[in-house]
């Protein structure tokens, strides 16, 4: 949604990029429509509980290095900040808080656009803040969920290049660079976006080939390590650490989570960009309303899928809360049974190397 603010004192009037499609709806008054907003809320609300959890299971229960621990919690605790600007967004979508200035009954719908009959106009900024200011959230937000899959990928690179006494020492700074690299990156493509500097079109081949560069890092990054673990595994001739063995596993280990996440969020991202593109190109006018409310919820519900991945794909993270929610039990998986030989041999070893790290740290 686009809004012109016209002020009357020095500043020139200028607009303003609102990540939703209807303002001042009312939609509320329909009782199929409020029994949906109700059941949305109350989705995201379960999003935020499963958000928590799984942050403070990563953080109590350490299965990867310090740093990727890091980047994940900071990723998916951005979600509270989803929430906020969801809410606020909301408020002002069905008409429950009205702007100064704009008509009470005048319903707006569009994504984006240059008609000035259907841009809503404010006098200040600020007589809508709440608005604005939820608004910019929603944006950092997404553009903080294209930056995850490159910021992890880095981190996996770094470690691979570090594999000798990566997992050893906590190198706390790398997580603290990429954060503040990835969030001042976002903070600006926000800024941006918020103020119109930016087109829409340029704006998601970026975040495409962001993407994409996001997925040669992964398999580059995965092919390495799987090499380096099968040239120490059949070929004597190269001899590697222990501590640089275990480095090698840590990395698959985690790399081999990060494939089912990236594959659910390149799914993600892409049935986004289809109804984003769906919408703004109005290419099923009549139907743009259903089509905006399933793209919001793709946005704003994700936790649905990606948290359940994680909780899953990891055994201690999905041990801990099969014990704090035995109801999920129906859904979990049967254990596999303990490997024997060389292999539990080796695990032995790397847990005890491991256990020993983490205490001299």
């Amino acid at each position: 949604m686009i809004f012109l603010i016209n002020s009357t004192s020095s500043p020139p009037p200028y607009h303003l990029w609102v990540p939703f499609y209807i303002f001042n709806g009312h939609e509320y008054r329909n009782p199929i429509i409020a029994f949906l907003i109700c059941l949305e809320f109350i989705l995201s609300l379960f999003c935020v509980f499963i958000t928590i959890k799984l942050t403070i299971y990563i953080w109590k229960i350490r299965v990867f290095h310090v740093n990727m621990s890091t980047l994940a919690i900071a990723y998916i605790s951005q979600y509270l900040e989803c929430f906020v600007g969801k809410t606020v967004l909301t408020l002002h979508q069905n008409g429950f808080y009205h702007v100064p200035g704009v008509p009470a009954d005048r319903k707006y719908t569009n994504w984006w656009t240059d008609d000035c009959d259907e841009i809503p106009v404010l006098g200040a900024s600020a007589d809508a803040f709440p608005l604005f200011f939820g608004g910019f959230l929603i944006w950092h937000y997404m553009y903080s969920m294209v930056g995850i899959a490159f910021s992890f990928c880095v981190e996996r690179m770094l470690a691979t290049v570090l594999s000798g006494n990566y997992e050893q020492l906590n190198r706390t700074y790398i997580s603290l660079l990429i954060l503040a690299t990835s969030h001042t990156s976002t903070l600006y493509l926000s800024y941006q976006t918020f103020y119109e500097h930016v087109q829409m079109v340029p704006t998601v081949i970026a975040c495409m080939v962001c993407l994409i560069i996001s997925c040669l890092m992964f398999v580059v990054t995965l092919l390495m390590n799987q090499k380096i673990n099968k040239l120490q595994t059949t070929n004597s001739r190269h001899f590697y650490t222990l501590a640089y063995r275990f480095q090698v596993k840590e990395n698959i280990k985690a790399l081999k989570l990060a494939q089912r996440v990236i594959l659910c969020i390149a799914f993600y991202v892409f049935l986004n960009l289809i109804l984003l593109s769906t919408v703004f190109f109005n290419v099923f006018e009549h139907f743009n309303e259903p089509l905006i409310f399933l793209l919001e919820n793709c946005i704003y519900l994700n936790p649905l899928l990606i948290c359940p991945i994680v909780f899953y794909s990891i055994d201690p993270w999905r041990k801990a809360l099969l014990r704090e929610l035995p109801v999920l039990k129906v859904f979990g998986r049967s254990e596999k049974p303990p490997e024997s030989g060389h292999h539990q041999t080796s695990d032995l070893y790397f847990t005890q190397l491991q256990t020993s790290w983490r205490k001299s740290s």
